[in-house]
């Protein structure tokens, strides 16, 4: 992940409006089978949608397993700023997501999941 400060969610039962708009939201299951290939959907922002306009968007995230990259998706303001991907786990790990938003930064939100 960046070298630069990242911001998470401080307080899941208060967020703040950037919180809001910025934290990636990860839907996965809880548990796959080893081997098994399975969808991740990450969107950004789950209760208001981040803009998506020239001077304002989010320009890429990245998926990790534990610390070890293994995804990231670029974008430009005419996308939305969510996407589906397919994953294959070996064993049990913490899934993170970096996203770099260009006004307000880095952000990044982690979902544990295990394989069995």
């Amino acid at each position: 992940m960046s070298k630069y400060k990242v911001k998470t969610l401080n307080d899941p039962e208060d967020k703040t409006v950037l919180e809001k708009k910025h934290i990636p939201f990860i839907t996965a299951p809880e548990s796959v089978e080893k081997g098994e290939i399975f969808e991740i959907t990450v969107k950004m922002g789950k209760e208001i949608d981040h803009p998506m306009q020239e001077g304002h968007f989010i320009e890429y995230f990245d998926v990790y397993a534990d610390d070890m990259k293994i995804a990231s998706v670029t974008f430009t303001p005419e996308c939305e700023a969510e996407a589906t991907l397919k994953l294959k786990l070996e064993e049990s790990v913490t899934l993170k997501v970096a996203e770099y938003c260009n006004l307000h930064g880095y952000w990044a939100h982690e979902k544990e999941i295990e394989v069995k």
